[in-house]
């Protein structure tokens, strides 16, 4: 056996048991309390008993205000990098907005806020879906559009936007803020709810301030980038979000232990010595 080889299988073999202690210590923490929160579900991992599954995390509102909101989004991204001004747009493009527009105008009814508007779930009524068509028209019949204009329509649509957050945030956060205390109230004990941690699984842009991890953190009283008892996995793969709480919880306790500094695992381990070097290796002063 080589040189190469004993060290290969030696760093195998730590992988396999920094596996297993990770693969034991999400077995604890499911026993205590974990939440889960995917798409449109709430998994409550307590005890020894498979999840309790709470679904209704994007209610009717959050859908359709969503839906509603993307509009504006898909002019832009069917008209970005077609707006150089006075060049006449491609027969492709042309076709793609009048197909869109179409689409738009039959889902017009199923759109529409004035119940909303009533229900007191929107402050007033939208005038985003009107916009749209109208914008579409003009873009149709011109068989072009400025990035000027372009950006007046986006911009145009900012107030009417920003009630659709306001609106689909708090219909999101009322129905994850009953199930919570229900769990609290009804479901864990005192200790289980004191050790409680969450991961949330989403996209890797919406992680910055994305709105139940705003709300664990503020709830858990933890802060939302430190991975203490709120944990933010990119992705869909609910057996890699699992494994990164206990990395995370394993990393915790090994940095405590090995630096005094449970943090410090929680940055790349080369990190200081690279901002060290790179002070030999690349001065500020000459750095270009």
């Amino acid at each position: 056996m080589t040189g190469e080889t004993r060290i290969s299988e030696l760093d195998d073999r730590f992988v396999s048991i920094y596996e297993a202690a990770r693969r034991r210590l999400i077995d604890e923490q499911q026993a205590r309390a974990l939440i889960v929160i995917k798409d449109d579900d709430m998994l409550l991992y307590h005890g020894d008993s498979r999840p309790d599954v709470m679904t209704g995390l994007r209610p009717a509102p959050y859908d359709k205000l969503k839906a509603l909101g993307h509009v504006p989004l898909a002019i832009y991204c069917l008209l970005v990098g077609h707006t150089d001004d006075g060049k006449a747009l491609p027969q492709s493009v042309l076709d793609a907005l009048a197909d869109y527009r179409r689409q738009v105008a039959a889902a017009g009814t199923v759109l529409d806020t004035t119940a909303e508007t009533a229900a007191g779930v929107l402050p007033r009524t939208l005038g985003m879906l009107e916009r749209a068509l109208s914008f579409l028209d003009q873009v149709i019949a011109d068989g072009r559009v400025s990035r000027t204009e372009l950006t007046g329509f986006c911009r145009a649509n900012i107030a009417d936007m920003n009630l659709i957050f306001a609106a689909a945030a708090r219909a999101q956060l009322d129905v994850c803020h009953a199930h919570i205390m229900h769990v609290k109230e009804n479901v864990l004990s005192a200790d289980a709810w004191a050790s409680l941690r969450v991961v949330i699984m989403g996209p890797h842009m919406a992680r910055r301030d994305q709105n139940f991890l705003q709300y664990f953190s503020r709830l858990l009283h933890t802060p939302m980038d430190a991975d203490k008892r709120v944990v933010y996995y990119e992705g869909d793969d609910i057996d890699g979000a699992l494994d990164l709480v206990g990395t995370a919880i394993l990393d915790f306790r090994a940095s405590q232990s090995m630096f005094g500094d449970e943090n410090r695992l929680h940055r790349d381990v080369l990190a200081d010595a690279t901002t060290n070097y790179l002070d030999e290796l690349l001065p500020a002063a000459n750095a270009s």
